[in-house]
């Protein structure tokens, strides 16, 4: 999502706990459908800023393969909540994705958390083009 929000710092404990500081774009024109009164981050974008966080901590590109259990617990209002922790444990599975737990908090208050798993999406360097799999 371009320009919507912006990463300020990323650290980590260990090899798979990601704590993201990020800022919101209070201007987004995202914030003029949704709503012009009254901003409230979509909940999509909320789960499209986890998964490309996820990205940026993996180094590869995800796509989500599913996700079992996601609950929202507040609106966020940029216009109050710019500033905002968003917490990563990424862990990785059997076909190459990860299994993600995350949450987006505003100091002592959770907007969301979502469990669930992102596969990695091959690049085309990342694909054998083996001659078996020429069209005859």
């Amino acid at each position: 999502m371009k320009n919507f929000y912006l990463v300020n710092t990323t650290t980590t404990s260990n090899s798979s706990d990601y704590t993201f500081s990020v800022t919101l774009n209070k201007e987004h024109r995202i914030y003029q459908g949704h709503f012009p009164q009254q901003p409230v981050v979509p909940g999509v974008c909320m789960i499209q800023m986890i998964r490309e966080l996820a990205e940026q901590a993996a180094g590869r590109t995800l796509m989500y393969s599913g996700i079992s259990n996601i609950k929202f617990f507040s609106v966020v209002d940029p216009t109050i909540n710019s500033n905002l922790i968003i917490k990563l444990a990424l862990d990785p599975i059997e076909d190459g994705g990860y299994s993600v737990k995350a949450s987006i908090e505003f100091t002592d208050k959770t907007f969301l958390s979502l469990k669930g798993n992102l596969s990695a999406i091959k690049t085309s360097s990342e694909i054998d083009f083996s001659a078996t799999d020429k069209v005859q």
